[in-house]
Formats: C-alpha cells, sequence, structure tokens
C-alpha cells in the first residue's frame, strides 16, 4: 500500500498528464470497488476518515493531498477541495487530529495550509465589485439580477459563477411571489 500510494502521488504531482491519469486510477476504483452506482470518485477514500484512527489513514490522506495540490490551476483544486468538503472531509480530519504531530497530523496541516494558501491567492485575484455595488441603488430585482449577472460575467472562476447562477434564479422565483 505504501509503495502504490508514493507512487500515485508523485505522478499527480509531476505533470498534468499524470495527474490526468492519477485521477481516472480513482474515477475507476471507486466504480469498481462502491456499491452504489453514482458513488463520488473520492468517498472510498474518504469513508476511511470516519472509522477511528489508525495509522493506515496517512495513505488516503497522502494521495488526497497529493490529487488536490497538485494541478497548477487554483480552479481545478478549489473544485476538488469543494468536492471533499462536500463529502465532510474536513469535519472528519477535525476529529482525527491529535497533539502527536504524527503523519496523519502532518497530513491534515498539509492540506490546511494548501486550503489557506489557494484561499489567500483567491482573495488577492478577486475583481473588486465595491465601487459597482455603491454606484447603484438596489431597489428593484431586475438591477439586483444585472447586478449579479456583471459579476458573474467578470468572475474567472467556475464555482463564484455557478453561485451567481443559483442567485438568479432564487430572485427570479422571489419575483414571481
Amino acid at each position: 500500500l505504501a509503495a502504490c500510494v508514493q507512487v500515485l502521488c508523485a505522478v499527480a504531482v509531476y505533470s498534468a498528464e499524470g495527474h490526468q491519469n492519477v485521477m481516472e486510477a480513482i474515477d475507476e476504483f471507486a466504480d469498481v470497488n462502491s456499491d452504489e452506482e453514482e458513488a463520488h470518485r473520492f468517498s472510498l477514500l474518504v469513508d476511511m476518515m470516519r472509522e477511528p484512527r489508525r495509522e493506515i489513514q496517512k495513505w488516503p490522506l497522502m494521495l488526497l493531498n497529493a490529487v488536490v495540490s497538485g494541478p497548477s490551476d487554483i480552479e481545478t483544486r478549489v473544485q476538488l477541495r469543494d468536492e471533499l468538503c462536500g463529502l465532510e472531509f474536513i469535519e472528519l480530519t477535525r476529529k482525527l487530529l491529535t497533539p502527536l504531530g504524527d503523519e496523519i497530523d502532518i497530513q491534515i496541516a498539509i492540506f490546511d495550509q494548501e486550503m489557506r494558501a489557494d484561499g489567500e491567492e483567491l482573495q488577492g485575484s478577486k475583481p473588486t465589485f465595491k465601487p459597482m455595488l455603491s454606484s447603484m441603488r438596489l431597489t428593484h430585482s431586475d438591477e439586483v439580477s444585472r447586478l449579479a449577472t456583471q459579476i458573474a460575467q467578470q468572475t474567472q472562476t467556475q464555482t463564484f459563477s455557478k453561485q451567481f447562477e443559483q442567485l438568479l434564479s432564487i430572485l427570479a422565483q422571489l419575483e414571481t411571489l
């Protein structure tokens, strides 16, 4: 197991093609080993974090760190972290933390550090909407809708755009009430 995970980690961070190959292997692993028809690709790895703390948990943590931090583009890293968050990865890893500072704690710290670094990078690259917001009187839902559309179009990240699409949908539904 150790050698397998170490090789997969090295391949995942070495190149974009290597990362893609590891992701395909994880997808295939999930398809073959899951009882569910629509199992999430990271489910089996994250489910290992639901068990009581054991040394073997360092291997899926190591692999997940490599897969998440491997891509050079921040959007992919954020999307992969979002997938893990949807599986309660953050909450589960908090329960595994100890003051021991062993490999499990180190892998969790690496995940947190990389997530923080990407968050800071995103914070620094976000377009500022304050001037746009302060210049508008948002009294009608069509003004809010137009502003949300403008902001979504100026935003590079898919996640942020999806959130605005959902906001627009909610606004449209509220307008009919």
